[in-house]
């Protein structure tokens, strides 16, 4: 039997399940709406006739699936880490009870961490992997620079704003790329600051030298500004903080990471009074050179939107959620003028956390160096299934 054939038949097949299926649904319906109602503490089982066509629809739908060509998670298509869905396992229980819909909604954000996250000796085993070398010699050849050196240099060079983000970037987006060599992909990305361009990038709007070329621009602004001051704050109370914010000239509210901790940045003096004023269980004051996410870097932003207006951005290939606006999004424009105003404009951390169960999201990877982010969303988000992919060893633990 010729391969068309076959996908006719198992079409023909899996249309017939689901008509079958729909009729016993019909006539359960039909029967309940003739039957007495029960008292609510009593729960029938569901007649035999109705998880036999639930099963054979699994069945059919699995053997359908099966004979389809592989293609990619984000298009619909089954990969490995849908084998065995119906068949097997909570999916297989929840379709036997009849919430088939609901189940096949859930999806998988991965979330990419930006300045902080970076660490002494990251992507050391990444070097032997022939993709990782070839992308660690383009980006030689457009930084000027060694990634692999300068992330293995004792002094902790790595963690001088001008070699930090785009060692960070070219980190996360070799996951990136051996996550997709092994079949996984996202529903939808976000990216924590610096984090949100290994997001354009896994979405497809820019390729991997133009976001490299990006972020070491972006770099090279944010390292060269000197004005204002950055802290973090712990434990506090959200009323008086916004209240305090408000009344204070100079700062903003730069990253609202989870209802438990932010990053205010301002002049320095704002800064300090906020820190003073607001009653907090920690309050630290960070070693950064500039107020980063506020009106202060508005010079730096400026200089930032040529070298932006020069590129051209695609439209997604999967939904974005954006630092400034924590809304899925597609197009093309939206997220460069998204990304335009990153530079001084707050980090909405807490919204796109939040954001993420109403996005039918069960389960969240973060792709980059430690876990920053999975911790801000576990704080934040209740029931999510959280994965950490930063090394190698992480990437096939998740592969096996």
């Amino acid at each position: 039997m010729d391969e068309n054939k076959q996908r006719r038949e198992a079409e023909k097949k899996f249309n017939l399940s689901l008509t079958a299926l729909e009729a016993v649904l019909k006539a359960e319906e039909a029967a309940a709406a003739k039957s007495p109602p029960k008292p609510a503490e009593v729960e029938a089982p569901p007649p035999s006739d109705w998880e036999s066509a639930l099963a054979d629809a699994a069945d059919d739908i699995e053997q359908f699936m099966a004979q389809q060509p592989p293609k990619s998670h984000r298009k619909g298509s089954p990969t490995r880490q849908d084998q065995g869905l119906f068949s097997k396992g909570p999916f297989a229980e929840t379709l036997r009870n009849g919430l088939f819909s609901v189940a096949i909604m859930a999806k998988t954000a991965w979330v990419f961490p930006g300045q902080g996250s970076q660490a002494v000796g990251m992507g050391a085993d990444l070097m032997a992997l022939d993709l990782a070398q070839a992308r660690f010699e383009i980006a030689q050849d457009i930084l000027g620079w060694s990634v692999p050196e300068v992330c293995q240099s004792d002094d902790d060079k790595v963690s001088n704003t001008l070699y930090t983000q785009p060692c960070l970037y070219v980190i996360e987006s070799i996951l990136v790329d051996l996550l997709r060599q092994q079949g996984f992909s996202p529903d939808l990305v976000a990216g924590h600051s610096l984090g949100e361009y290994v997001a354009l990038y896994a979405a497809g709007v820019f390729d991997f030298t133009v976001g490299l070329r990006l972020v070491q621009r972006r770099a090279e602004l944010m390292s060269q500004s000197s004005k204002g001051a950055m802290a973090a704050l712990m434990g506090f109370n959200r009323e008086a903080l916004d209240e305090a914010i408000a009344a204070t000239e100079g700062v903003v509210l730069a990253n609202d990471n989870n209802p438990g901790q932010v990053v205010i940045a301002g002049t320095p003096e704002a800064v300090e009074a906020i820190m003073a004023n607001v009653k907090s269980k920690r309050a630290v004051k960070l070693k950064v050179s500039g107020a980063f996410h506020s009106p202060l870097m508005a010079p730096a932003s400026r200089e930032f939107q040529e070298v932006l207006a020069a590129i051209e951005f695609a439209h997604a290939e999967i939904p974005v959620l954006s630092n400034v606006d924590p809304t899925p999004a597609m197009d093309s424009v939206a997220l460069k003028q998204r990304l335009s105003a990153q530079m001084t404009g707050s980090v909405r951390w807490r919204e796109i956390s939040l954001a993420l169960p109403e996005l039918d999201v069960d389960t969240v990877m973060e792709v980059g160096p430690g876990a920053v982010l999975t911790g801000l969303i576990k704080r934040t988000c209740q029931g999510l299934t959280l994965i950490n992919v930063g090394n190698l060893e992480q990437l096939q633990r998740l592969s096996v």
